[in-house]
């Protein structure tokens, strides 16, 4: 039986709204505009919400631009949640193609104006709470690779929160070489290339290459 759930109050339903009306006007500027149009200003002006809700809401235009993201990776990626298997090489690659080829999907001027140097909502080592669009990859990348350990198809002594670090650090220098040189190669394919290599040359075990790579 399924759980009720809470009956949200009037200024839940109120500020949800609000939210709403924000990341709305956001997506109508990247659409007609460019991702460049997306100003809290503007934003402001097209939602008509006042700097002072907006800022109540989010940070800054960055963090609308994550919450953009992750609502669409979630509608868009209904695959995401039945990626498993005992091989956890191929299982970790199949969660970031269907994230790559989602930003593809978003375009190279989208993908460029996100991922920035000055972006605080990119994932950090220091602040793992400030990704809200990797935060539903790596849990599930959490979730396989613990499984992967209890099968011995990952060599014990991996520290898995630094390989978890190494993933997040690989994936957004691949996205960052990928936008400076105009999406110029095939970014899906590219970051499989990348981490398949480095997954089989640190973290598998004897055990997964002999039931794997035989």
């Amino acid at each position: 039986m399924k759980e009720k759930k809470p009956l949200l109050t009037p200024r839940q339903i109120q500020s949800a709204e609000v939210k709403e009306k924000i990341v709305s006007a956001a997506t109508s500027l990247i659409s007609e505009h460019g991702v460049g149009s997306v100003t809290v200003s503007n934003i402001c002006k097209l939602s008509q919400v006042s700097v002072g809700s907006f800022y109540h809401h989010f940070e800054n235009k960055d963090q609308v631009l994550a919450y953009y993201l992750t609502e669409a990776f979630h509608k868009a990626g209904a695959e995401f949640e039945n990626i498993n298997g005992p091989d956890i090489v191929q299982s970790v690659l199949a969660c970031y193609r269907l994230y790559n080829q989602f930003l593809v999907e978003q375009g190279i001027d989208f993908v460029a104006n996100y991922y920035t140097t000055g972006n605080r909502q990119l994932y950090s080592r220091h602040n793992p709470q400030a990704s809200s669009i990797n935060a539903p990859i790596m849990g599930k990348i959490h979730e396989l690779c613990e499984e992967a350990k209890r099968n011995e198809y990952i060599v014990p002594d991996c520290d898995l929160e630094l390989f978890y670090f190494d993933l997040t650090v690989m994936e957004k220098g691949i996205i960052f070489d990928w936008c400076n040189t105009g999406g110029s190669y095939d970014l899906v394919e590219e970051a499989s290339r990348i981490m398949e290599n480095y997954m089989k040359r640190t973290v598998v075990s004897v055990k997964y290459n002999a039931e794997f790579e035989t």
